[in-house]
């Protein structure tokens, strides 16, 4: 009789034990759902705020392109001097600024003033984007100049291009349409 009253310690120490160990393994897989959880949680906000941060600098790259534009048509009738495109840039940006409401920031730079013998005006537009309350920002930069585009790229066309056999092209290429390929070779573009 005396060995069963000491049986029925281990027992209750065993099942104490037991409901020690579930309950440590429980607390554990429910701390790492919550850390789970938490962590899908910001990286779905992140992502959102970057995505949100995209379309802002999307919609002012499009304002400025309407703004440039206009200045295009402006130009088309050659009575704008290269002093006044370059306020007429200015006034467009600033514009554009207001329009977005602290969404952004837009700054504007001149490169060439046209004052060169070659006539030309380039200007960097950076678009600053925050991302969320990261401290993060989003940046798109854009060129803007009077040099054609027949200028800028190795090869142009308004509509669609076909190349054939093995073509060799180094640089950028702007092509309206699209661009066939029929090689027998390699190509390099």
């Amino acid at each position: 009789m005396h060995v069963l009253k000491e049986e029925k310690g281990y027992t209750l120490v065993t099942v104490l034990l037991i409901f020690a160990v579930a309950a440590i393994i429980t607390v554990s897989l429910v701390s790492a759902s919550v850390s789970t959880f938490k962590t899908v949680k910001v990286s779905e906000t992140g992502t959102q705020d970057k995505l949100n941060a995209e379309m802002v600098a999307d919609e002012a790259t499009a304002l400025i392109e309407k703004q440039v534009d206009s200045i295009n048509s402006v130009i088309a009738t050659g009575t704008v001097m290269p002093s006044q495109l370059i306020s007429m840039l200015q006034a467009a940006i600033t514009s554009i600024q207001q329009q977005k409401n602290g969404k952004c920031s837009i700054a504007y730079k001149t490169l060439k003033d046209g004052t060169a013998p070659d006539g030309i005006v380039l200007g960097k537009v950076t678009i600053t984007v925050p991302i969320g309350k990261s401290g993060k920002t989003l940046t798109k930069v854009m060129t803007l100049s009077t040099v054609s585009d027949v200028f800028q790229y190795t090869a142009v066309t308004p509509s669609n291009m076909y190349l054939y056999g093995s073509p060799y092209i180094i640089g950028d290429v702007n092509i309206g349409g699209i661009c066939m390929f029929q090689t027998t070779g390699n190509m390099l573009i």
